[in-house]
């Protein structure tokens, strides 16, 4: 019996080795001999005629010249077994040493026993090949019959190196370590027909997957309007960005908004033009009315007519002077005919998103870019450049800014102290219920007893006195010993770990903990034994102070008359392009009262004022328009 199945091996080897390879395209290949399972989204008989730019990446993947595929599309858009089925064509008509890499070892291993071994042996044409043997196959290599296939982390350098191989398989590029894909390109420097596939979900501008992206062909998937014939892309808004440069004024995902769309809202007429304003969204009345419009004539389609459109489908270079071997895609969700990438989910995900940035959590915003639309999430998008704050229509001159007669919708107000080397920067802001504020207070104070005056003075409670810990923190925590102040120091962390039942949650603010500022002292007076303190998110707590500074959030109240320095510190921080490809705020001269006010907005946060994923709270009649009118822009 083991004398037959060894002979049975060496049959399948010789076959494999001696067997003119098809002539075929890979795609027409791939339809031949793979059949999906349940697990897929469309089991059966695997097709490319509803994905039709599979077809397109498989032709550039054949070309003699192509040496480097980028593919950089949404999540959920067939990806991962496309070039899965472009393995198993490998395996069997084009053998040759190749390695599949991950972000790590553990991916690999999960992915080995889930999708590619039970893909090889399903395939008609591959399951002979597959090694029988448990010393020819575990998680970090399989020996097939024609061809070994290496499996390795990106986060493994000693891996990276092992072997020199013909073809690489990059997914998820995204999640790599930063560095690896230069490594890895050196094992396939032996081979003259080397090829590297890369594919991965969109991250943030800038990173290794765009930059390689960039400099390919950046083919794009276009189909032809059936009233005008233009040709374009399925691309969901109008305003730029990363990979559309040009705004346009029609065109993409559209919806309604009126009395059944948007019940409790009103319509506003200015300049002849009627606007409809307020309200909260019904998205089962949103989803019937979402269409997408032609750029050109401006036909709406449903999305039942998404296929019709796609019977027109042909791919179109954005970079032709691109090197002959360097070869990119791009396709998103909109493409797909899953029921999940129906044109109306898309349209409720995003206005959600805008919902949760406007409270700060731009979370739900950078998934709906790069996950659904697979675009790179651009953080200057939020940043302009030039002056940015939005000043209010009260002024503060001859308002008494007393608790009770400053805003009938305050709740609580909050005071933010920024320590300096022989004096203090303060602020002090008015919150209502529903997380909107108003500015009351702010300017210069000499000493900790003015401090403490101004703070009795404005009415503000002990424990919504916030003092900043980066500069003298001793000091600063013997304070809020005496009175029961709190403390905060920035972080470049972008979050910090919470658990809620054991459940993992991420915040822009670190857990308190507690200080003691008199350890070997004696006869401290202070009001509690320790100072309490936490490190709150420079990053993204500034990121949402942009947001409500330059009117894109929810209502946050400047005074009209409020004072030139005050402005000078909120417009003095920009955020500047670093050397890895990321961008951080930087200040020029000094930005005291804007750090003050981000001390106030994690405050707000801890206190419940502020949270990423409450409801958008009622908004004022003097913001209806406004936001209106961003909603149409967007």
């Amino acid at each position: 019996m083991a004398e037959t199945t060894k002979q049975f091996s060496c049959e399948t080897h010789l076959r494999g080795c001696f067997a003119p390879p098809s002539n075929l395209p890979s795609w027409r290949w791939m339809e031949i001999h793979i059949e999906l399972d349940n697990t897929s989204a469309i089991p059966g008989r695997y097709s490319t005629e509803m994905i039709r730019m599979i077809r397109t990446f498989c032709e550039l993947i054949k070309s003699p010249y192509t040496r480097r595929m980028i593919l950089m599309v949404s999540a959920q858009s067939g990806k991962t077994q496309t070039v899965l089925n472009q393995v198993l064509h490998d395996i069997a008509e084009d053998p040759g040493p190749a390695m599949w890499v991950m972000a790590s070892a553990d991916n690999c291993t999960e992915f080995v026993k889930k999708r590619l071994l039970p893909a090889v042996e399903s395939c008609v044409a591959t399951k002979d090949l597959v090694p029988k043997e448990r010393s020819r196959r575990n998680k970090k290599l399989i020996q097939f019959d024609t061809m070994n296939l290496i499996f390795r982390g990106s986060n493994s350098r000693v891996g990276l190196q092992s072997d020199p191989v013909r073809r690489i398989y990059c997914d998820e590029r995204r999640e790599w370590k930063r560095g690896a894909i230069d490594l890895l390109r050196k094992r396939t420097r032996t081979f003259h027909n080397a090829i590297e596939i890369s594919m991965g979900t969109a991250g943030l501008e800038g990173d290794e997957l765009h930059v390689d992206f960039m400099e390919g062909s950046q083919t794009f998937c276009h189909w032809n309007c059936l009233r005008c014939k233009h040709s374009q892309p399925f691309r969901f808004g109008r305003t730029a960005t990363v990979l559309f440069k040009n705004p346009r004024e029609r065109g993409g995902v559209v919806w309604e908004t009126n009395e059944l769309t948007r019940p409790g809202g009103k319509w506003v007429e200015e300049k002849g033009f009627k606007t409809y304003v307020g309200g909260e969204w019904d998205f089962e009345e949103l989803k019937k009315t979402v269409r997408y419009e032609c750029e050109n004539c401006g036909h709406r389609y449903q999305n039942s007519e998404k296929m019709d459109l796609l019977e027109s489908y042909h791919p179109v270079d954005y970079n032709p002077k691109a090197p002959r071997e360097l070869k990119s895609m791009h396709w998103n969700a909109l493409y797909m005919p899953w029921p999940s990438c129906d044109w109306a989910e898309f349209a409720v995900e995003f206005l959600k998103a805008i919902a949760a940035a406007k409270f700060g959590n731009l979370e739900p915003l950078i998934a709906f870019v790069t996950e659904s639309l697979g675009e790179p999430f651009e953080e200057n998008a939020f940043f302009s450049g030039q002056k940015t704050v939005v000043r209010s229509d009260y002024e503060l001159a001859f308002k008494s800014v007393k608790k009770g007669e400053f805003w009938p919708l305050e709740v609580t107000r909050i005071m933010g102290i920024d320590v300096q080397l022989d004096h203090f920067w303060f602020v002090v802001r008015a919150f209502a219920q529903d997380g909107t504020s108003r500015y009351v207070a702010g300017g210069k104070l000499l000493t900790w007893d003015h401090v403490r005056e101004k703070q009795l003075e404005l009415g503000v409670e002990d424990q919504h006195t916030v003092v900043d810990f980066g500069y003298n923190m001793k000091d600063a925590a013997v304070q809020c010993c005496q009175y029961g102040w709190r403390g905060l120091r920035g972080s470049e962390d972008k979050a910090f770990p919470h658990y809620d039942r054991r459940i993992k949650v991420l915040r822009n603010y670190s857990r308190p903990v507690s200080y003691d500022p008199s350890i070997g002292e004696r006869n401290v007076v202070r009001k509690f034994r320790y100072a309490v303190w936490a490190l709150w998110s420079n990053p993204s707590v500034k990121d949402f102070l942009h947001l409500l500074q330059t009117g894109q959030g929810i209502y946050y109240g400047i005074p009209s008359d409020v004072s030139p320095v005050y402005i000078e510190h909120m417009d003095d921080e920009r955020r500047k392009r670093q050397k890895d490809g990321t961008t951080k705020w930087e200040h020029n001269k000094g930005c005291h009262s804007r750090d003050c006010e981000c001390m106030i907005l994690t405050i707000a946060m801890m206190k419940g004022l502020l949270s990423g994923t409450a409801p958008a709270p009622p908004k004022k009649e003097e913001q209806e328009k406004e936001e209106a009118d961003q909603a149409q822009a967007a």
